[in-house]
């Protein structure tokens, strides 16, 4: 913006001299009052930008003096910060995550959000350095990773942040110590180690009872096999 008074209070309007060869020229105002232009410059490099003020009645004041206006090549926004939030969850549950990233021109930066399983969510634009979210759920259960990259109002783009590993997992199979515990041993059951004289006896009573079927058996089978040898020598003193 400039501004210039004209000696005869006409109305004044502003011709900018950009220093790239083209100019702009503002509408007219009252003498004094200030008035803006916009330039965008195509290449690299310093420019000198002047300005002179004209009159509604033709007359023109010569040049001010020049502001230097360096003109940078765009550079993109660092990579963002590891997404933060919740390491686990569950499928069709929504959760949020946030990054931030700085750009070393100053300029606005969005972040883009990689969920993992082929989709992508892009926030809008905030000051450079700004801590901004985006929420996002899983329909399948499955270990994902989550990362972002920056872009700013110009365009350019960082590379991917380092990614944040999100297990999703269906109700009642997170794994987790609290719930991976061993059922106790319920009051009524006895324990070989810490009570011998309870479940120790119990067995030498059970292994009593089957030495002794075994032995009844035994001597029923032998009984069987003598009377059915003597049987078959009753028969063969019979044919003799």
């Amino acid at each position: 913006s400039t501004s210039a008074i004209d000696p005869n209070g006409d109305r004044v309007k502003y011709t900018f001299s950009w220093g790239d060869g083209t100019t702009t020229t503002t509408a007219l105002v009252d003498s004094g009052t200030a008035a803006s232009a916009s330039h965008k410059w195509a290449a690299v490099g310093s420019y000198l930008v002047k300005a002179k003020a004209i009159d509604s009645k033709g007359l023109g004041s010569a040049y001010s003096s020049s502001l230097t206006a360096k003109i940078a090549a765009n550079s993109p926004p660092a990579n963002p910060s590891i997404p933060s939030g919740l390491t686990s969850g569950s499928p069709g549950k929504s959760y949020s995550y946030t990054t931030s990233a700085t750009d070393p021109n100053g300029d606005q930066v969005k972040y883009i959000f990689s969920w993992g399983d082929g989709t992508t969510t892009t926030t809008g634009l905030v000051d450079s350095g700004t801590v901004a979210s985006a929420s996002h759920s899983w329909s399948t259960a499955g270990t994902y990773l989550v990362k972002a990259r920056s872009r700013d109002s110009k365009g350019a783009t960082s590379a991917l942040s380092s990614s944040l590993s999100v297990k999703i997992a269906a109700p009642g199979c997170y794994g987790n110590s609290s719930e991976d515990q061993i059922a106790p041993i319920p009051s009524n059951d006895t324990d070989v180690n810490s009570s011998p004289t309870g479940v120790t006896s119990s067995l030498k009573n059970a292994l009593r009872d089957m030495e002794a079927r075994a032995r009844s058996q035994a001597d029923q089978k032998a009984q069987e096999l003598q009377s059915r040898a003597a049987r078959m020598a009753q028969e063969l003193r019979g044919e003799a």
